[in-house]
């Protein structure tokens, strides 16, 4: 289960007027104070119009990016306090082209996101290499960039 209180994420953006001036600093709040609670094994999507938060809900839910206030705990375990813990308990998959997932093969894909998830080397490799060979379709683990197939696929 997925519990999040009262998360808040303000960002601040230093805006430069000219050379000669100095920077101004504002604050962008792009979340304030939402609670929801996602229970276990169930999908779900946050609709909304553009800037309304939805990506850094998902971020923040998913422990890739910190909020400035609030809590989360993933099945009980303080989110923010053990982030890597966290990730090994969710998995999230985000689509459109401005994420960097399409731009690497599915073994960079692996890769990446293994080390994420703290996986040493060694054994994400040993891992890696089951998969491979389990694969029928063993051209998206070699050398094409992900973006090449479906996009179910690629996800």
């Amino acid at each position: 289960m997925i519990n999040a209180i009262n998360l808040s994420k303000t960002y601040v953006i230093k805006q430069k007027e000219s050379f000669w001036k100095k920077p101004i600093y504002l604050s962008k709040e792009a979340v304030k104070n939402l609670s929801m609670q996602i229970d276990r094994g169930k999908i779900t999507g946050l609709l909304g119009i553009n800037g309304a938060g939805k990506t850094t809900t998902i971020k923040m839910l998913s422990t890739m990016l910190s909020p400035s206030s609030g809590s989360l705990y993933i099945d009980d375990l303080d989110a923010i306090r053990y982030p890597l813990k966290a990730k090994s308990r969710l998995n999230i998959i985000t689509g459109g082209e401005r994420n960097i997932y399409w731009r690497l093969t599915a073994r960079e894909n692996l890769e990446y996101f293994g080390s994420l998830y703290g996986l040493d080397k060694a054994n994400l490799n040993q891992r890696i290499n089951q998969l491979q060979s389990a694969n029928s379709n063993r051209r998206f683990c070699g050398a094409k960039r992900t973006r090449r197939g479906a996009s179910g696929l690629n996800q």
